[in-house]
This record gives structure tokens, C-alpha cells and sequence, in this order.
């Protein structure tokens, strides 16, 4: 059987879940808390991004290290405007995200 029609791709979507991250205005100056935060950033991330429980591990590296992931993360370190949360941002890979800072 033959197709005499072109295909129509299905729209992807691509919205992004928004996540409040709650703090307070240490966590941006003290660099033990700032850290924690740039953690839960990353967490949040994470969540946005396809949400990590329950799924598989393939499906989680893919998370991580998705694009998604790496522009939430990224977009939410910027909502902050703090040059110190940026700079430790930069420091980090947030490929490896909170669940190696964890340990």
C-alpha cells in the first residue's frame, strides 16, 4: 500500500514545567549554602525535565545530560542574578547534577 499523502509530523512538546525554588538571600552569599542551592536548581531541573523517579537509569542519563536539563539549569541559575551562584554554576557540571553532590 502505497502513502499518496506526505506525513504530518506530530508538534513536539517542548514547554518546559516551571518549579519554584525557594531561599533565602544567604543562600546566595554563603558558598556552603549557595552550593545546596545550585543543588536543588539542578533537582528542579531535573523535574522539569522528565521528572527522575520511577524511570529507568538509561532514562535518567538521558535526562541528565539532555539538553533540557542542561538549559533549565542554566536559565534557572540566571533567575537569580547572583554573580556568585553563576560563577559556582560554571564551576560545575551540571551534567553530573545533584545526585553526584549528594555523596
Amino acid at each position: 500500500m502505497a502513502i499518496h499523502e506526505p506525513a504530518v509530523a506530530q508538534e513536539v512538546d517542548e514547554r518546559t514545567e516551571q518549579i519554584s525554588i525557594p531561599y533565602v538571600p544567604k543562600d546566595l552569599s554563603d558558598p556552603v549554602r549557595a552550593r545546596h542551592l545550585l543543588m536543588r536548581i539542578d533537582a528542579a531541573a531535573l523535574k522539569a525535565c522528565g521528572d527522575m523517579g520511577g524511570l529507568s537509569i538509561p532514562t535518567q542519563e538521558i535526562i541528565e545530560w539532555s539538553d533540557c536539563h542542561h538549559e533549565s539549569f542554566t536559565r534557572g541559575v540566571a533567575a537569580f542574578h547572583s554573580p556568585t551562584l553563576t560563577r559556582m554554576a560554571d564551576t560545575i557540571d551540571p551534567g553530573i547534577g545533584s545526585t553526584a553532590q549528594k555523596h
